[in-house]
């Protein structure tokens, strides 16, 4: 009798565990079929173990083939919504390289990490006409998908969001120097994965100012360096980056 008390707990234990497995199958697969905002929507609602487990399934499969080969960079915009730092390197600096496409629609707090060493670039504004295209410096193009990212992301404050709106004006300057200030208030944050702490920042200041600020300026140390001595700072682990296989 134990006996078969125990192959009928075994029996049910195994088709939950398969169940389980099918619902996150299904689950995965779903991703492909949601448009980047309403992805980006819904995973920085999630808590962030949610989002590493199924960063990690996903790549599983993807790197496995067992989805088949997919081209381009879907993977890759699919893991960085679940924040995952290989992915989000990788397409930031894709982005960089081809000033396309805008990650400003991914809601990632990860990708303004990696987009504030380029914010802070000694640039002067100038408006290039290369065909029918208008080129800027890219500072000023990291600094606008910054703040797109905070005037949406589920991951911060209405407070923040609500700063973020607001920053709409035509003072690009001003706008750019106010966003380096809040950063260095703000990256100890980014550094314990503490978003929901982020403060908003000032009201944006007179161009005057921000030609001061702008005299201040210089090329910040590699990201991944200064967001591990904080770590250390705080008594946490450095973070371990996923490396491709």
């Amino acid at each position: 009798m134990r006996c078969l008390f125990f192959l009928l707990l075994c029996g049910s234990l195994i088709a939950q565990e398969s169940t389980e497995r099918k619902s996150l199958e299904k689950r995965l697969r779903s991703f492909w079929d949601m448009g980047g905002r309403q992805l980006a929507a819904q995973s920085w609602k999630w808590p962030q173990e949610e989002r590493a487990m199924l960063a990690k399934e996903f790549r599983f499969r993807w790197e496995s083939g067992k989805w088949g080969k997919p081209e381009g960079e879907q993977p890759y915009h699919i893991l960085l919504l679940l924040g995952d730092r290989e992915a989000t390197r990788h397409s930031v600096q894709k982005m960089v390289r081809d000033e396309f496409p805008s990650l400003g629609f991914s809601g990632s707090p990860i990708v303004i990490e990696y987009l504030m060493p380029h914010v802070f670039k000694l640039e002067a504004y100038s408006q290039t006409l290369v065909g029918d295209v208008v080129h800027v410096p890219f500072s000023f193009i990291a600094t606008s998908q910054v703040f797109e990212i905070l005037s949406e992301s589920p991951a911060f404050s209405d407070e923040v969001r609500n700063w973020a709106k607001s920053t709409e004006v035509p003072d690009r300057l001003s706008v750019r120097a106010e966003l380096r200030r809040w950063w260095n208030e703000n990256k100890v944050h980014f550094a314990k994965d503490d978003y929901k702490a982020v403060k908003p920042g000032r009201p944006i200041p007179s161009a005057f100012e921000e030609e001061k600020e702008r005299r201040r300026g210089a090329d910040s140390p590699p990201w991944e360096e200064e967001r591990n001595e904080i770590r250390r700072k705080h008594g946490l682990p450095p973070t371990e980056e996923t490396k491709p296989r």
